[in-house]
């Protein structure tokens, strides 16, 4: 689903509605921000967001988005996009190498400078299949 970035400059955590593929890594019940691993390790997470902008009047605007372990900002984990009025569509994406003990989790965190930004799903069309807002893949890939 879109997300919309209602509040400026003010960080926020996505909230994950789907599970594609789930192997050691899951949604915390209740808590859908956390994605929780069951195996201590190396983890890489690939982040990919689609920002739009949503109606209006826009000039331009900054997204940023990084990673949380267990509720804590990982530092230099954020990365940033700027939307002008002229490309109003991008996609964000980064990957981040973290180590992770038995029940850790991740969480992704966002904000933006403009009320008008938003992460933007879209629907299948005839000829492709639809797009999610943010996606996010957890890999462990040492022990």
């Amino acid at each position: 689903t879109d997300i919309a970035i209602s509040q400026t400059n003010e960080a926020n955590v996505i909230d994950f509605n789907v599970t594609e593929i789930s192997n050691g890594v899951e949604r915390v019940v209740g808590n859908t921000s956390r994605l929780k691993v069951n195996e201590s390790g190396l983890y890489q997470v690939d982040i990919s967001a689609q920002i739009d902008i949503s109606g209006g009047t826009f000039n331009s605007g900054t997204v940023y988005m990084w990673v949380r372990k267990n509720g804590s900002d990982v530092a230099d984990s954020t990365r940033r996009q700027g939307i002008t009025n002229i490309a109003p569509s991008n996609t964000l994406s980064f990957t981040v190498v973290i180590s992770l003990d038995v029940d850790d989790y991740v969480e992704i965190a966002y904000a933006g400078d403009d009320s008008q930004l938003e992460f933007s799903s879209s629907a299948a069309t005839a000829f492709a299949p639809s797009t999610a807002a943010v996606k996010v893949n957890v890999t462990q890939v040492q022990l």
